[in-house]
């Protein structure tokens, strides 16, 4: 099942999509100066997802904040099986979540998130991956190649859970490429390597207000950069306190 949408989007109460056989797919979707967001989904409910694809959708806004490139979900989301990619939220001063908006909390479990942004005009931009309000848990599942000014992968504003999952390549023009959590992370048998800031301020893999409860399953990967930029990961013990990786 497919849907194309070339200026219209989903409007939805709570709602579950599932794809079978063929991906569910909803891509194209482009909208400008729509208050409410997402450019392919808006959701009044909570949203499952089920072996499905938003890709190359757009919110472009230019007094307000963008919130969503694919999805703007008003409660909770839920990834199964699904892919994110190639969208994004543009917007003159603030733009968060170029793959997805999520107002509650997020489930993502054997999914990618690859290849989203979000940018404006003054540096306030959040997540090219996922913004998420709520709490987030993250299961076997690839955040990669996304773009932002800030938490250019995920940022989480309460507790995180990372598990069996790689967050790579994920860029931030200013800070923190991989994760940026603002409640208690715990990363478990997961890998975030070659994530990239310009800051030296605060961590390009990994910031972590809260702290970092890490296993000794996570792998820790480092990269060379030009001058001005870093990159790290993450291996092997506890923070009690605010954590920069």
């Amino acid at each position: 099942m497919s849907f194309e949408s070339q200026g219209a989007k989903i409007l939805a109460k709570p709602m579950t999509a599932s794809g079978f056989g063929n991906h569910l797919t909803l891509t194209n979707g482009s909208y400008v100066n729509f208050y409410y967001g997402g450019g392919c989904v808006y959701a009044f409910g909570s949203v499952t997802l089920q072996n499905s694809t938003i890709s190359n959708c757009l919110l472009s806004f230019g007094s307000f904040a963008a919130k969503g490139g694919g999805i703007y979900v008003k409660r909770d989301l839920t990834l199964n099986d699904s892919v994110l990619s190639g969208n994004q939220a543009l917007a003159a001063s603030k733009a968060l979540g170029g793959a997805a908006y999520v107002h509650g909390n997020l489930v993502v479990d054997r999914s990618t998130i690859r290849d989203n942004s979000s940018f404006t005009n003054h540096t306030g931009a959040m997540a090219g991956g996922i913004y998420v309000r709520g709490q987030a848990q993250v299961y076997g599942t690839t955040i990669s190649g996304n773009l932002s000014e800030f938490a250019a992968g995920i940022m989480v504003r309460s507790n995180s859970t990372i598990s069996n999952s790689t967050l790579s390549g994920n860029a931030a023009s200013f800070t923190t490429g991989g994760i940026f959590a603002l409640g208690p992370l715990l990363l478990d048998n997961s890998t975030v390597a070659f994530n990239t800031q310009s800051s030296t301020e605060f961590g390009a893999g990994i910031y972590a207000n809260a702290g970092v409860v890490r296993t000794a399953r996570s792998s820790r990967t480092t990269r060379r950069l030009p001058t001005g930029k870093r990159s790290a990961c993450i291996a092997g013990t506890a923070f009690p306190t605010a954590a920069r990786i």
